[in-house]
């Protein structure tokens, strides 16, 4: 009987691991957008103004799943991570492991906003940055269990970070779905960071840069409709469905980039 049910929760575990395993996949399934890339300007400044220390928050509409997800926990930020200095970024999330990447890599997003501890000290920094670098090789937490030892997500991985100040920060934890999770709203929000630069490309902007997947859609809509308006959602999604496979075809010859998972 023991046996019995621990076997049961051996596979409720495997089962569970395996759908955030497939979410975190579509969340971080590639479309192709119009170009509002962060600007050579808006990169100029960004890098005039960062400093070792600095947290990161981004939102990129190429991952339009992603940013969904980050909605609907009621965040305009996607992704965070932490600058180390000299054109560093560690991050965790652009690669299925925490990893140490160029801050040029890292900017190839639509929208960027940079937090800075107040009051920190050079020690303070120093401390974030070598903690953040003891992470290294670390797997994604493909979970978001905040009670993991190994693995680490974005948020967690800065909350840690924070944790390492000779004043401690602790970010308070919300719950998603009756799970404790740590959001990028929530280092948005912390009043012990302070707002050093944002740019963001505006609701209006990233509406339009969705325009080719929209419009893909909406041709598949009204093809259904000559058969059945019951059928235009369907249709909608599979225009969708066969202008990302055009896509994905046309970049098979490319390296593909590996995020998440």
């Amino acid at each position: 009987m023991k046996e019995s049910r621990a076997a049961r929760l051996l596979s409720g575990r495997k089962l569970e691991r395996s759908c955030y395993r497939w979410a975190l996949k579509i969340a971080n399934v590639k479309v192709p957008t119009l170009d509002i890339s962060l600007s050579s300007s808006d990169m100029d400044d960004i890098r005039n103004l960062i400093k070792a220390g600095d947290i990161l928050l981004v939102d990129n509409c190429n991952f339009p799943l992603a940013q969904l997800g980050a909605r609907l926990v009621g965040s305009k930020w996607s992704h965070s991570a932490i600058y180390a200095g000299n054109g560093k970024v560690i991050d965790c999330g652009r690669r299925a492991r925490v990893e140490e990447i160029s801050l040029n890599e890292f900017l190839d997003t639509s929208a960027i906003a940079i937090f800075r501890v107040k009051d920190s000290t050079a020690a303070d920094i120093e401390n974030m940055v070598n903690y953040a670098r003891s992470c290294l090789g670390k797997p994604f937490n493909c979970q978001f269990n905040l009670e993991s030892k190994n693995s680490l997500y974005c948020t967690q991985l800065v909350a840690n970070a924070l944790k390492c100040l000779s004043h401690p920060i602790e970010l308070p934890v919300e719950r998603v779905l009756g799970k404790p999770v740590l959001t990028e709203t929530i280092i948005a929000n912390a009043p012990q960071l302070e707002l050093i630069y944002c740019s963001s490309p505006g609701l209006a902007r990233a509406f339009l840069a969705h325009f080719p997947s929209l419009s893909a859609g909406c041709l598949g809509a009204l093809c259904a409709l000559a058969i059945g308006r019951n059928l235009m959602p369907y249709g909608s999604i599979l225009g969708i469905l066969i202008f990302l496979g055009l896509s994905s075809s046309k970049d098979s010859g490319h390296k593909k980039s590996e995020r998440c998972l």
